[in-house]
């Protein structure tokens, strides 16, 4: 007799927003801020650079969402190594030693370190969604920042919708200015 079909189980999301009270979303917002400032900065020896290049300058939240702001807080800039090209395989043959990107600060210390490069800033606009994945799922990140984060992506769709169109392209402008000062190629 044919053996039936297995059932299809439809995969969850598994970075879902968390729905939260008010109250529960300013406790979220004090903890990361918190933590975000608790975080040592890198060292150059991990950076490759001496750069005090900040990715968030003071009015940079009004032009995102506190999820995104609070994303773009577990990030550093970091000038992309020799080493560094050799590994994503190899994609980052044709990138010049010292161009700017960014890591994770979580996992910055680790021998598989989580760096990101574009080629312009059209493309890293394109393709931010890669980094909220990272910092959800990077086994260095702690656990209270993920989950905070997940509490504060719960109101990200309504926050977006408030916004200023073009609001969250304009932070990247600003941002890859300051980023590709370093190098020469902004």
């Amino acid at each position: 007799t044919p053996q039936p079909h297995p059932k299809k189980v439809k995969p969850t999301p598994i970075h879902t927003g968390i729905h939260s009270t008010d109250e529960d979303y300013a406790k979220t917002l004090s903890l990361l801020r918190k933590r975000a400032q608790e975080m040592p900065p890198l060292p150059p020896s991990i950076t490759g650079c001496n750069d005090k290049i900040s990715l968030i300058e003071d009015g940079d939240n009004a032009l995102l969402t506190d999820y995104f702001y609070y994303i773009m807080l577990q990030l550093s800039v970091c000038r992309l190594t020799e080493k560094d090209r050799k590994t994503r395989g190899g994609k980052r043959q044709d990138v010049a030693v010292g161009y700017g990107g960014l890591q994770c600060i979580h996992c910055a210390t680790s021998p598989s370190a989580r760096k990101f490069f574009w080629s312009n800033v059209d493309r890293l606009a394109n393709s931010f969604a890669g980094i909220p994945d990272h910092v959800l799922t990077c086994k260095m990140c702690p656990k209270d920042v993920v989950e905070g984060l997940l509490v504060l992506k719960g109101r990200h769709n309504v926050q977006m919708s408030c916004l200023t169109r073009g609001s969250q392209k304009h932070f990247f402008r600003k941002m890859w200015k300051r980023l590709h000062e370093g190098d020469g190629a902004a």
